[in-house]
């Protein structure tokens, strides 16, 4: 079947899906995570790689390096995935204890954006960030520091290597003049 768009949501919830094959980024963790999907995971950058390895460290999950790929190794891992009941009950367990929730996510949303609009001016709920200014905002002060240290760093490199062409050109002049 090809579409321009299918809902991960929906074709994961579907009963005969047995292997999620994945960047791992965070809403395809959630998501298969939720419907107690194993994943086989090729992150890229980023949170990918937390969020692979977390899934790793909880059994429910393989890693297929991306510089490696092969279909030797994309087969490797969904075999490993489909043969082994452990990734299936490690991710059903997983997916038990993220369901245990006092409400329903949409009903945790819902509740937040109605909270927003009947206190507007909720500050308390403002990162501390936005208390910074600008300087302190961007971290420039760091920025700073970090910019003397490597131009300290880079001068001091250079007079080392002035010193030591100086001192073995000095050496060659001696040479010459001794012949």
């Amino acid at each position: 079947m090809i579409k321009p768009w299918l809902s991960q949501n929906d074709i994961l919830a579907h009963k005969n899906v047995k292997a999620f094959i994945s960047h791992s980024g965070m809403l395809s963790t959630l998501e298969s995570t939720w419907h107690g999907i194993p994943i086989i995971g090729i992150p890229l950058y980023a949170d990918q790689i937390r969020n692979l390895k977390k899934s790793m460290n909880a059994g429910a999950a393989v890693k297929v390096d991306f510089h490696e790929i092969t279909t030797e190794n994309l087969k490797s891992a969904l075999l490993e995935i489909l043969e082994n009941p452990k990734y299936k009950t490690n991710m059903e367990m997983r997916s038990k204890l993220f369901r245990d929730q006092p409400e329903k996510p949409l009903d945790r949303a819902i509740w937040w954006c109605e909270y927003v609009t009947r206190n507007p001016k909720a500050t308390h709920m403002k990162a501390a960030e936005f208390n910074l200014g600008l300087f302190g905002s961007q971290f420039w002060d760091m920025q700073v520091i970090f910019i003397v240290l490597i131009s300290l760093f880079v001068c001091i490199i250079k007079k080392i290597l002035k010193n030591v062409f100086m001192k073995s050109s000095k050496k060659i002049d001696k040479s010459k003049k001794n012949n």
